[in-house]
């Protein structure tokens, strides 16, 4: 950036149901010294003063929280860029999000946003699926735990229930702020 040109304004907005969103946009904030609050904080003033709007959401029960709120903005305020991050359980590198994000936002919205998707914390005694899934193994005649081919990740979660698993990384967060970085430099 060239001397005496001022910084984009960023604004990292958060919908958490159970942490990890918010964490993650703590810490966004942090790195790129900008405001953050939780979307119901955010006002038509701050809107307008800021250029870069990151945008973060969890995945509960497989759709994005709160997107018809984030869509909202992205039509009515379609000069700024936007980037919304994901926070979920499952590991980003295996999963096609396409089709999530296809659900929640119009396809013209979709073509503003950058997106990332982050693993958030399992606290186990807010989920049910691990007893459901006990309960599955249990009724069948066919599989026993014994037969169910579990991998690191799997067996790590089996080892931690009861518990809570924190999957985030602050590492993760590098290719987002890259992407700020590049926006307020004034590149593609």
């Amino acid at each position: 950036m060239k001397k005496g040109m001022e910084v984009m304004k960023c604004l990292v907005v958060y919908m958490s149901r159970y942490g990890s969103t918010k964490r993650y946009a703590e810490q966004i904030a942090k790195v790129l010294n900008c405001r953050v609050c939780a979307h119901n904080e955010v006002t038509d003033t701050l809107l307008a003063e800021s250029q870069i709007m990151i945008l973060g959401t969890c995945i509960l029960e497989g759709r994005l929280e709160g997107a018809s709120v984030y869509q909202e903005w992205i039509e009515a305020w379609p000069d700024k860029s936007w980037i919304l991050y994901t926070v979920g359980l499952s590991n980003p590198a295996l999963t096609n999000f396409d089709p999530l994000m296809a659900a929640a936002f119009k396809p013209e919205v979709l073509e503003r946003i950058t997106e990332f998707h982050f693993r958030g914390t399992i606290v186990y005694k807010r989920l049910d699926f691990m007893q459901r899934l006990a309960k599955q193994l249990e009724d069948s005649k066919e599989h026993s735990l014994d037969t169910v081919s579990l991998g690191d990740v799997e067996r790590s979660m089996l080892e931690t229930y009861g518990t809570t698993y924190d999957l985030t990384e602050e590492s993760s967060l590098e290719p987002l702020v890259a992407r700020v970085r590049a926006i307020q430099k004034g590149e593609k």
